[in-house]
C-alpha cells in the first residue's frame, strides 16, 4: 500500500493547466483535478481509505465494519461514469507497445524495461512538464500521459505499483473519446 500512497500524493502534486481540464471536461478525470486543487483534503482521505482497503476481500475495514463500495458510490465520489462502454484494453505484444507508444507521441522509453506491455509510472511524471511536451507534439500525448497516470494511480494500480499496463493505450488513442468510457466501473474490478 505504500507506494499506492506515494503515487496519490505525487498525482495530487500534478497540476494540469486549464486547456487539459478543457479537453477532459465530463471524463471524470477532469474532477481528479478538482480534488486537487478545490478539495485538498479529499486526496488525504483518499490515502486513508487506502491503508483500510483489502484487496483479498474487496471491501474496506473500518473498525470491525465491513464496507462494499457500490457502483453508485462510486459515481457519486469520484463523478467517473459507470454506465458506458466497458473498460477493456487491446493486449498487445511486447513487440508492438513501441510502435503504438509512437504512434500516440509518447516515448517508448516510458515502456519498462523488463516487461515491455508496461509504463513505468515515475517515468510518465516527465509529462508534468506541460511547455516542453507541447512544443514539440501538441495537447493529445500530455492529456494521454495525464490519463494514464490517474488510471495507474487512483482508478486500477497494479499489484507492483509502479507500472500501468499498455493495455489502456487503445482507450486513449483518440482523447475525445475518453469520456464514452465507464472508468468508475473499471475502479471496483
Amino acid at each position: 500500500m505504500y507506494k499506492s500512497r506515494t503515487h496519490l500524493r505525487l498525482l495530487k502534486e500534478w497540476q494540469p493547466v486549464d486547456t487539459v481540464i478543457q479537453r477532459l471536461e465530463g471524463t471524470g478525470f477532469d474532477l481528479v483535478h478538482r480534488i486537487n486543487t478545490d478539495y485538498r483534503t479529499t486526496i488525504d482521505f483518499l490515502l486513508a481509505l487506502v491503508d483500510h482497503y483489502l484487496v483479498d476481500m474487496s471491501c474496506f475495514i473500518i473498525g470491525d465494519q465491513r464496507i462494499t463500495p457500490m457502483l453508485d458510490d462510486v459515481a457519486r465520489i469520484t463523478g467517473f461514469s459507470i454506465d458506458d462502454l466497458l473498460v477493456i484494453g487491446q493486449d498487445y505484444k511486447a513487440d508492438e507497445c513501441p510502435g503504438i507508444y509512437s504512434e500516440l507521441l509518447l516515448s517508448p522509453r516510458l515502456l519498462h524495461p523488463k516487461n515491455r506491455c508496461d509504463v513505468i509510472l515515475k517515468e510518465l511524471q516527465s509529462f508534468k512538464d506541460f511547455p516542453s511536451v507541447l512544443v514539440r507534439a501538441g495537447l493529445d500525448p500530455y492529456v494521454r500521459a495525464y490519463v494514464l497516470y490517474v488510471i495507474g494511480c487512483f482508478l486500477t494500480p497494479p499489484r507492483d505499483h509502479s507500472s500501468v499496463s499498455c493495455m489502456y493505450l487503445s482507450l486513449l488513442r483518440d482523447v475525445d473519446a475518453i469520456r464514452n468510457y465507464a472508468w468508475g466501473a473499471a475502479l471496483l474490478c
